[in-house]
């Protein structure tokens, strides 16, 4: 993990958000792409451990990816994805549909 981020920019950002007195009244995030690199969920927020990240009933692993079961999104680095994903219009469709194969 240590290569991935030499000679990049680095920053943090932290949000945490108090478990819900009511779990029994919430209804779920809607769909959203998170900007970040790593991301730290603690166990006490809900029942999974870590972020858990499904499309269509799949479970993108990168090291899964074989002729088979060939990438779904175009690979760029973290600096173009930045640019891109910061100079984008908000028009209710998300960066990673531009990036689909």
């Amino acid at each position: 993990m240590i290569e991935s981020f030499e000679g990049g920019m680095q920053s943090i950002r932290m949000n945490y958000c108090l478990p819900c007195p009511q779990p029994e009244e919430i209804m779920g995030f809607i769909p959203h792409s998170d900007a970040v690199a790593r991301s730290h969920h603690p166990p006490e927020v809900n029942e999974m451990e870590g972020l858990q990240v499904k499309k269509d009933g799949i479970w993108p692993v990168s090291s899964l990816i074989t002729e088979q079961t060939p990438a779904a999104y175009t690979r760029i680095g973290v600096q173009e994805f930045f640019k891109a994903f910061f100079a984008r219009k908000l028009q209710g469709k998300s960066y990673l549909d531009d990036l689909r194969i």
